[in-house]
């Protein structure tokens, strides 16, 4: 009997509510505020957990090409409201939203997945990695599902064990805080502002906790296809909420 007691379904639904409460913190709060690094820190353990089910549901799905469909979809629907909350003077195409960048990642999975030859395949995803610099969660999300393709790949071969999944989701919480450190220390951070910006690990390292101790593998008996479309349709629909207060509020 397999005891864990997250399914996929509520794990996502925790990430949809950090990463509102990340964004209220972004569009509405000043970023030294306490309650805003706390919102926004715990609010990273969203993308590692948006990719790494990326990779489950891409090897998952009864249908690849309607699944790379639906993210297109909802990519190009979320943009207006993700400038509308991020950058309200004007609509920016080359700034795109998370669910674009994870169209990319897709795209990624596609052609790693293909009978490409290396250097063919290999040069496809270095031009998505290119263009993942222009969209939300830029190059971490790319590398993030590199690790859980890579991880599922042994897994499938019988040759990843929990030490092996212990070192994927490892690699994803220093990378976040990596990158967070980095951006202070480009930025001429003082040693205060770099530790806050190390707790940004926080939230990955929830997500690494939730997926290796907590998760059970399986979905909601109940309810699948409200929840699939309502994973889809709340991150447009509530980054338009975000950006009408935040034009109400002038």
């Amino acid at each position: 009997m397999n005891r864990k007691p997250l399914n996929r379904d509520v794990i996502k639904l925790i990430a949809l509510l950090l990463m509102l409460g990340n964004h209220i913190a972004s569009v509405f709060m000043a970023p030294e505020a306490p309650q805003a690094i706390l919102l926004t820190d715990l609010g990273y353990f969203t993308t590692p957990v948006m990719c790494y089910f990326l990779v489950e549901g891409f090897y998952y799905t009864h249908s690849r090409k309607k699944y790379g469909q639906r993210l297109l979809l909802f990519a190009l629907l979320s943009q207006p409201p993700f400038c509308l909350a991020f950058y309200p003077a004007h609509i920016k195409l080359y700034n795109y939203n998370m669910i674009g960048t994870l169209f990319l990642c897709f795209l990624m999975l596609c052609v790693l997945e293909s009978s490409w030859d290396g250097r063919s395949k290999w040069l496809v995803i270095f031009l998505l990695y290119y263009l993942g610099c222009y969209g939300d969660w830029a190059v971490m999300a790319q590398t993030f599902v590199l690790i859980f393709w890579r991880l599922h790949r042994l897994q499938e071969e019988r040759r990843a064990g929990f030490r092996d999944q212990v070192s994927s989701w490892s690699a994803v919480v220093l990378i976040v805080g990596i990158m967070n450190f980095l951006n202070a220390y480009l930025g001429n951070a003082s040693s205060k502002d770099l530790l806050i910006f190390l707790g940004s690990m926080s939230g990955p390292l929830l997500a690494a906790i939730c997926i290796l101790f907590f998760y059970n593998g399986e979905q909601m008996a109940r309810g699948r296809i409200f929840l699939k479309w309502f994973n889809y349709i709340f991150y447009p629909a509530h980054l338009l909420v975000l950006g009408l207060i935040r034009i109400g509020l002038g």
